[in-house]
């Protein structure tokens, strides 16, 4: 084998990982919190999280389905969900993310500094007041997408005063995405169904939310409306597609596939 081709210590911390709680349970939710905290001790990470969803932010809303987190809080939760919500976000922060999409791999994998210079992230642009509000001062950002818009995500993030993720933290989480296939969207997902254009950005989010099985009133929580709300993107959701029920609606979009 060729020298350069040796699996390092951290390909090989990454197997062990997967090793050691690969029979420990068949729940994939349960595996992937597991290795979501134990990527962040790898990566000595203050804090982290995994989600999946739908979209892209250089075509599309991207609307997070579910997640998984930890070393945060409800307040740092809500934090950082409104700025992942926002226009803004969208249009300074995701779409420029993009720009380190690999197209051969569907990866992309960022830190802090390959979007952020240091004259601008020391100027304390909205993006430092942001991340700072939360306490963390550094992240890697890493997504994959395995079609044109659904995708897996995990981010981490270093306290206030840590060093900054660099190149070695993003090689290992690449690694991972690539080949780790807890950290993937769900296979049963909706690739074609039809046309949801005319719904609002947030019945999208709520569309998405009930197919993956969450109750109304955490969808209330996770988004921050009332269940009032949520029931009145129910039933506009449900006009639109000529459905009266989430069964029925699951199984227009199964039948598309």
């Amino acid at each position: 084998m060729h020298p350069e081709m040796r699996p390092g210590h951290d390909e090989v911390d990454l197997l062990q990982l997967v090793v050691s709680f690969a029979d420990m349970t068949w729940d994939a939710s349960v595996r992937r919190q597991l290795l979501l905290e134990k990527l962040g001790e790898l990566l000595s990470a203050s804090a982290g999280l995994w989600a999946w969803g739908k979209g892209r932010p250089d075509t599309d809303w991207p609307t997070t389905i579910a997640s998984l987190q930890f070393g945060l809080n409800r307040s740092q939760l809500a934090l950082f969900q409104q700025f992942s919500l926002s226009d803004k976000s969208r249009q300074e922060f995701q779409r420029p993310l993009m720009t380190h999409f690999n197209q051969h791999d569907g990866i992309l994998c960022a830190v802090r500094s390959d979007l952020v210079d240091e004259a601008h992230w020391n100027a304390a642009n909205w993006i430092y007041n942001t991340v700072h509000s939360i306490g963390m001062n550094s992240w890697l950002h890493s997504v994959r997408y395995d079609c044109k818009d659904t995708w897996s995500s995990v981010v981490l993030f270093r306290d206030i005063g840590v060093s900054e993720f660099g190149d070695r933290e993003k090689s290992v989480m690449r690694r991972a995405l690539a080949g780790i296939q807890w950290l993937w969207a769900p296979r049963v997902t909706a690739e074609t169904v039809t046309p949801s254009g005319h719904l609002t950005g947030r019945q999208r989010t709520v569309m998405w939310m009930l197919l993956s099985g969450l109750p109304r009133k955490q969808i209330a929580q996770q988004l921050s409306i009332t269940e009032d709300t949520v029931d009145n993107h129910v039933k506009a959701i449900f006009s639109y597609f000529q459905v009266e029920s989430s069964m029925e609606l699951a199984a227009l979009f199964l039948r598309s596939q």
